[in-house]
């Protein structure tokens, strides 16, 4: 091969090496483009909802986890955050598992308020505080050996929602929807009939918690119920009785409600109904300390 040959396959050499290069390069430019549009950015978060309740921390504070000594003064300093666009009135109560015979913390409470969550391009939370006890500091005495105290906060609200829908007869003949408030979300299921005169409304109305909560009304786990749509009449039945528009529903053996009134046109109507929820809710959080025998 002359000398001439030999430079010309070199040169080609050089320019398959150029190229392989430009296709590497255009390569990672593309994939990095890919890692930025498509992996690059963290998953967003879940926007908060309700109300949270927040343990302060700093000498003087008790939080989870935290180890004090007998007798060492502290305190409850809660920060109460409120996600929603509707203010929020209610109790609040702090106490401990242990005997009132080594002090702690015997039930306190106290009422509370937090303003509405102002929601723009961002969900910005209203924030207040509260402190227990008010002033002053609470204290363990009296330890036979170091022990390990669960704190309760409970969270006390007095609930009375209206909630209201659009319900249209003859038709839709069969529609789902579902309304809620805070703790309670209803499942509904229309159904229309025809009947001699006019036409017969079917609601059936399933009711289920929202979140871990204890309801109440005039015992453990009811709430009062009510239905309105006039000139409508409703007759209401569960698994256990039978009312009228209004009545104290049982959540764990009366969850289940069906309604239904007769129409007295047979043309089209659209006609506001309301439902009404009256109950107390109590939400229970906790936290667990150490406290060492001097």
């Amino acid at each position: 091969m002359t000398s001439q040959n030999k430079t010309k396959n070199i040169k080609r050499i050089n320019l398959n090496v150029i190229m392989v290069g430009k296709k590497e390069v255009y390569f990672l430019i593309f994939l990095f483009a890919f890692i930025l549009t498509f992996g690059g950015c963290a998953p967003q978060q879940q926007q908060q909802t309700g109300l949270s309740i927040e343990f302060m921390s700093g000498a003087g504070y008790i939080t989870n986890g935290k180890t004090i000594l007998e007798k060492e003064p502290f305190r409850i300093g809660l920060k109460i955050v409120n996600y929603d666009e509707k203010e929020k009135r209610g109790m609040i109560c702090v106490y401990d598992d242990q005997n009132d015979y080594y002090g702690g913390i015997s039930k306190d409470c106290k009422e509370f308020y937090v303003g509405k969550a102002v929601k723009n391009k961002e969900n910005i939370p209203y924030t207040t505080q509260t402190f227990f006890p008010e002033q002053g500091y609470y204290n363990y005495i009296n330890l036979p050996f170091d022990i390990s105290p669960e704190i309760f906060i409970e969270t006390i609200y007095n609930q009375d929602t209206m909630l209201t829908t659009l319900l249209t007869y003859p038709t839709p003949e069969r529609e789902s929807f579902s309304v809620s408030d805070e703790f309670i979300t209803l499942n509904i299921e229309k159904s229309i009939h025809k009947a001699e005169s006019g036409h017969e409304i079917y609601l059936s109305i399933n009711l289920r918690k929202n979140k871990e909560v204890n309801i109440s009304y005039n015992q453990q786990n009811t709430l009062f119920f009510s239905i309105e749509a006039r000139p409508l009449a409703f007759t209401c039945n569960t698994p256990l009785k039978q009312f009228g528009n209004s009545g104290i529903i049982d959540l764990e053996k009366e969850n289940f409600i069906r309604c239904n009134a007769l129409t007295l046109t047979e043309s089209y109507e659209a006609i506001p109904s309301q439902i009404n929820l009256k109950y107390q809710a109590i939400e229970k959080n906790k936290i667990r300390f150490n406290v060492k025998k001097k």
